[in-house]
């Protein structure tokens, strides 16, 4: 039998960076969206949440999403005054 490896067919640890590598992609592309989507920050927050999301490949984009679902909520909540 042939004990060599097959260059073709990728390692473990070749598939798991790919995967790392597919969620760290995905984390920006959702904190791009939910930052660029949200109406109540303003421009330059808006462009230091871009330039984090990319700075910071993974804790910038949580960051970015942390904050934009936390505004979103802020936003939702009916201000009410209370007697």
């Amino acid at each position: 039998m042939n004990d060599e490896v097959d260059p073709l067919i990728p390692t473990v640890w070749e598939a798991a960076v790919l995967g790392v590598g597919a969620v760290a992609v995905l984390l920006v592309m959702a904190a791009l969206v939910l930052v660029l989507s949200t109406k109540s920050f303003s421009p330059g927050v808006r462009i230091a949440l871009v330039v984090l999301a990319f700075a910071a490949p993974v804790a910038g984009p949580l960051v970015g999403i942390v904050l934009a679902l936390l505004e979103r909520r802020k936003a939702r909540r009916p201000n009410s005054v209370s007697p």
